[in-house]
């Protein structure tokens, strides 16, 4: 059980800092098939499994199997999951201590195709009724926490309200902007790092996002300009790209074959918020957490595949 007095400890010899993840928890319905259906259409499925999911738990499970301290706000409904979904996130070493019970459980509806590319329908479900007193009530866990990870699986005013909230704080705050969302411009200045793949680059640009790396690095002034203090944007099998004021680099993919890509940015996103935590900096984190979310793709499932920190450094090791 992770002590919640405990603000750094030492693991292997490396400064720890806490990591709270604020977000949702999810149980996904997967089915594989071999192509996905068209409107209209009904395909066979060849297999179907029942897993631990939400952007916010898997970031959670991946940044404490990547050995950060993690604790993790959200809700799960008063159902038949509940357990299942606390028990997974317990066993992987989060701290599961304000995780409330509400309403039913989040849903994801999972497709993988025969290439291990996936369609997802979200149903958010006790996801989005936190409040804002409950969050209150949790403010001296985030008084303690050195990061705080979000995405936009909750309420759209939830997550305004923390983003306000934390301002005071001492905490970095990463935001995954996903799924695409609205969002006011004010708020990107109260985060300091944002992920987002390239649709949701798109939504927030409002515009299509060019193929040209170039190009790409100029469109990202754009979000600069409104506050946002580092911007990593996930490209899949090829890549990403890192933007601060003063840096731009290109991270290549590792080459795997994938089985499935469920969780793929999750990973990324945990590992990258550990090494972060470890004081690595942001050229090492990003090549470790691309490590991190290969391993993950030669998986079927989304918990259930991410790798331990152990297993992403014989990764390494290997392609060294």
């Amino acid at each position: 059980m992770i002590e919640k007095e405990v603000y750094h400890k030492r693991k292997e010899g490396k400064i720890m800092s806490k990591v709270v993840v604020l977000g949702s928890i999810n149980v996904d319905f997967t089915t594989q098939v071999n192509v996905f259906p068209k409107a209209g259409e009904t395909v066979r499925g060849e297999h179907f499994k029942v897993t631990a999911g939400g952007k916010g738990a898997n970031q959670a499970v991946a940044c404490a199997k990547m050995g950060a301290e993690v604790a993790m706000i959200g809700k799960v409904g008063e159902d038949s999951y509940s357990s299942f979904l606390i028990d997974q996130l317990k066993d992987a070493g989060v701290n599961t201590k304000h995780v409330l019970k509400e309403g039913i459980s989040g849903r994801t509806f999972i497709n993988v195709d025969a290439n291990g590319e996936n369609t997802i329908t979200y149903v958010p479900g006790a996801n989005e009724m936190l409040t804002e007193n409950e969050i209150e009530a949790m403010d001296e866990l985030l008084d303690e926490a050195a990061f705080l990870v979000l995405q936009q699986e909750i309420s759209p005013d939830m997550l305004k309200f923390v983003l306000k909230k934390v301002r005071s704080k001492k905490c970095q705050v990463l935001l995954n902007a996903a799924p695409s969302q609205a969002m006011e411009e004010d708020y990107l200045s109260f985060v300091d790092t944002l992920v987002v793949n390239e649709v949701e680059l798109a939504y927030l640009l409002n515009q299509a996002v060019s193929e040209n790396t170039h190009e790409i690095n100029k469109e990202l002034d754009v979000l600069l300009a409104k506050g946002v203090q580092k911007i990593i944007v996930t490209l899949g099998s090829k890549g990403s790209l890192f933007k601060n004021r003063d840096h731009f680099f290109e991270t290549p993919a590792y080459k795997v074959k994938a089985i499935d890509t469920t969780g793929a940015g999750d990973t990324f996103i945990g590992a990258y918020v550990s090494c972060k935590a470890q004081g690595k900096t942001d050229r090492e984190a990003i090549n470790f957490a691309t490590a991190a979310s290969a391993c993950t793709v030669t998986k079927a499932g989304a918990q259930d595949a991410i790798p331990t920190e152990a297993r992403v450094k014989q990764f390494l090791s290997n392609k060294r």
